[in-house]
């Protein structure tokens, strides 16, 4: 968080994060946050794990004891703006100064984290459900496909999921595909036609409308919104 508050909760654990501090999620754990106490900044890194060997085996066999992290931000001022210049500018390498630079950052988060291992083996219904969505939801997926895939039965599976989750599946699956659509429209480099359909949508239309349902924004005003500001705001990496 670089400058204002959000609420950020991961298992049901986190609360207020402030500035100078760092929320994290790990694969598995259901996360949100919410945007009610104000405008705030942050950098925002969504990746996958296999891209950061070096902290792989603590993201697939532990999970913080808590999500919201105290560490020395001030520190790593230069790296984040460093990101942001490769972002912006991308040439040779500029990937691998992206990985080496959320390295460092996250060796420094992690320095302030009590870990909790976890057995796979004991994971719960919903966690399974969310994994199984959270690997194929850019895919034409459906409860009925979910449940013959994972081996559960399509009634349980929707049933655990709004008592747990407290919103439907396909509405939790558009979910992930409108923020995803969201870093697309931000990036500039895709139409909104191509962005539709990389990210799960069978129709430009539907797209549209539930884009609009979700942020209250169309998807072109989004991606208009994104182009006018200046580099050094623009906070979200996803790779």
């Amino acid at each position: 968080m670089i400058k204002g508050q959000t609420r950020a909760y991961a298992d049901n654990k986190g609360g207020i994060l402030s500035a100078g501090q760092a929320f994290i999620a790990f694969p598995n754990q259901v996360h949100y946050y919410t945007d009610d106490l104000g405008d705030y900044y942050c950098l925002i890194f969504i990746f996958d794990p296999k891209t950061m060997p070096s902290f792989y085996k603590k993201f697939m066999k532990y999970i913080p004891n808590e999500p919201i992290v105290d560490f020395e931000s001030h520190k790593l001022s230069s790296l984040y703006h460093q990101i942001l210049c490769e972002i912006n500018n991308p040439i040779e390498y500029s990937k691998n100064i992206i990985e080496n630079a959320l390295g460092v950052i996250l060796s420094y988060v992690f320095r302030n984290i009590d870990f909790i291992e976890v057995d796979k083996t004991h994971l719960t219904a919903l966690q399974t459900v969310l994994q199984y969505c959270n690997d194929h939801y850019t895919e034409n997926i459906t409860l009925d496909s979910i449940a013959q895939n994972i081996h559960m039965n399509k009634y349980y599976i929707s049933h655990v999921f709004n008592k747990e989750i407290g919103i439907s599946l396909p509405e939790y699956i558009n979910n992930l595909r409108i923020r995803d659509a969201t870093m697309l429209l931000k990036e500039g480099n895709m139409s909104i036609t191509d962005i539709a359909f990389a990210v799960g949508f069978n129709t430009l239309r539907s797209f549209n409308r539930r884009f609009l349902e979700h942020t209250g924004k169309t998807p072109k005003q989004v991606k208009n919104e994104y182009k006018s500001l200046e580099p050094e705001t623009r906070f979200e990496l996803n790779f």
